[in-house]
């Protein structure tokens, strides 16, 4: 009895033992089946990019945006490990090049330099074949503002003097552009200053600052490489519609600072057609961040009179959204000048 007694004892021991070992060994192997589960879901890397990337500039060679976008081009190379061609596609102002790159298959390959706010005053006044809608904004390389210079012998040296003399004589002054962002900043001043200026359409920035060089006009509202180039051959920069001053125009004020609603910054802005993957738009965004951070891609830009000022991201996104309700407000007050020169 008693041997029968041990052997039911002996029998539910090995039951409890089998229990734990079954049961242990289902515990640990559950963690493992589970992560091959989330494994399954996790989608590959994307492979990119597997071929050379073409990037669309709207204007010639030898221009700010072109020279911009091959500066930048070359570095991307470095980190994307692929080529990054650079193809100028000039015409109506850039419409041209602004549409291909708009209405481009968002695969990663097409990509395209933006002008800004060219881009954005141009369809602003008038019907464009591009929609910006259509653009993903990537990176901006710069930030360049534009200038206020006057000819030599000018009766006024500075934005103070300037706008008093303007109040004195409405329409007097005579001020050269060669391009919308040009316009743009003229009428921002006439607003903020409550002046009225005499503007004279030229069909470039060169041609503007030397019609302020060579005295046939008072003064022109160019990019701040004209103005430096300006000074010289005798003229004087008074006034930047930057949002901040310049190392190289260290001692030339901003409107801004001087209590004048004025800002109008060209920014070179590597864009995408909308609807290319997110996975390519990161990859792009980080090579991107990455060039930023290179002191000799720094060097090689700024030496161009481009002022290199690096934003991506959400921070970027900001940025636009409100200089583009600036842009409409302003070009809506004053569609009738932006047409003048279209």
């Amino acid at each position: 009895m008693k041997n029968q007694r041990n052997k039911l004892l002996f029998i539910l021991i090995l039951v409890i033992i089998s229990s734990f070992v079954v049961f242990g060994c289902s515990d640990n192997n559950q963690p493992a089946t589970q992560n091959q589960s989330e494994e399954k879901k996790q989608e590959p890397k994307i492979d990119y990019p597997k071929g050379n990337i073409q990037t669309i500039v709207s204007y010639s060679a030898g221009g700010g945006t072109d020279t911009t976008a091959r500066i930048v081009a070359s570095f991307l190379e470095k980190e994307l490990g692929k080529s990054v061609i650079v193809v100028n596609k000039p015409g109506a102002k850039g419409e041209l090049g602004m549409t291909e790159t708009a209405n481009g298959k968002p695969d990663g390959y097409n990509l395209g330099f933006i002008s800004y706010p060219d881009n954005v005053l141009m369809s602003s006044y008038k019907e464009t074949t591009y929609d910006n809608s259509k653009l993903k904004y990537i990176a901006s390389f710069t930030q360049s503002p534009t200038v206020l210079l006057i000819k030599k012998d000018s009766p006024y040296s500075t934005i103070e003097e300037f706008i008093s003399y303007a109040k004195e004589n409405p329409g007097k002054i005579s001020v050269a552009v060669g391009g919308d962002g040009h316009v743009y900043s003229v009428m921002q001043l006439e607003k903020a200053a409550e002046i009225e200026l005499q503007t004279v359409m030229f069909s470039s920035g060169s041609k503007a600052m030397n019609a302020a060089v060579g005295g046939h006009t008072d003064a022109a509202f160019v990019a701040i490489q004209f103005g430096l180039a300006s000074q010289e051959q005798g003229c004087k920069v008074i006034g930047s519609a930057g949002n901040e001053r310049t190392n190289n125009l260290a001692d030339v004020p901003t409107f801004i600072e001087k209590g004048y609603d004025v800002q109008a910054e060209m920014m070179r802005i590597l864009a995408t057609p909308v609807g290319t993957p997110d996975e390519i738009v990161n990859i792009l965004k980080e090579a991107c961040d990455q060039v930023s951070k290179s002191q000799e891609y720094i060097d090689k830009l700024g030496n161009t009179g481009e002022i290199v000022k690096y934003q991506s991201g959400p921070q970027l996104e900001e940025f636009l959204k409100k200089s583009d309700a600036k842009i409409k407000e302003v070009v809506g007050e004053n569609k009738d000048m932006f047409l003048r020169g279209a």
